[in-house]
């Protein structure tokens, strides 16, 4: 693999990456220390170049470490939704600082996809629209960058590349069919900023 197209592939996956981020960054439910992070992650690797780049068991560490502050977090009352979003994150940081190849570039890609699906249930901000275009610019040229370095000699890993995207495809219409249906006093109450929203009432108050 030469140095063009490494340096190619490095650009369009942390690029797809960090569009993800940055659309999970306008949720309410994350809080500014988890995305930065993640951008932190991103940024550095993108700067430095694979030299910076860690192994997959210390990728695989990180990622496990942020699953057990999770459940740490749930057992001391954080909701579910604010736990979730903020593990994405930490995910995304992990899969950034991976050694350059194939695989982890796809990992990348992967993660992006997964944090704008979820950016989509998650925010209601009409920046969203943002980082949407940028991750679809991105993932279209990290895909074609991924398929001519295929075609010089290393075979891209189809079957589990398929098997990844199928599950991605499950968890993200199973996260979009189930967040917006909860109601106003659903799971999503105890960690909704959003409060105050327009509506009608059962109760008639007359001004003095």
């Amino acid at each position: 693999m030469n140095a063009r197209a490494l340096q190619a592939a490095e650009r369009s996956t942390l690029a797809a990456l960090f569009a993800g981020v940055a659309a999970l960054a306008l949720s309410p439910f994350v809080s500014p220390a988890s995305w930065f992070v993640a951008a932190l992650a991103v940024g550095a690797r993108a700067l430095v170049g694979p030299r910076l780049g860690v192994g997959e068991y210390a990728a695989s560490m990180l990622g496990w470490l942020a699953f057990a502050v999770g459940l740490v977090r749930l057992a001391t009352g954080t909701g579910w939704v604010v736990v979730f979003a903020e593990f994405l994150l930490w995910l995304a940081a992990a899969v950034a600082l991976e050694e350059a190849c194939l695989r982890n570039w796809l990992h990348r890609l992967i993660a992006g996809g997964f944090l704008v699906f979820a950016s989509t249930v998650l925010t209601d901000s009409v920046l969203l629209a943002v980082p949407l275009v940028l991750w679809i610019a991105a993932m279209t040229r990290a895909m074609i960058v991924l398929d001519q370095i295929a075609s010089l000699g290393e075979a891209l890993p189809t079957p589990r590349l398929s098997r990844r995207a199928a599950a991605l495809a499950v968890a993200a219409v199973l996260v979009f069919v189930a967040l917006p249906r909860f109601g106003a006093r659903g799971p999503l109450q105890p960690v909704q900023p959003m409060r105050h929203v327009s509506g009608f009432s059962d109760r008639v108050g007359l001004d003095a």
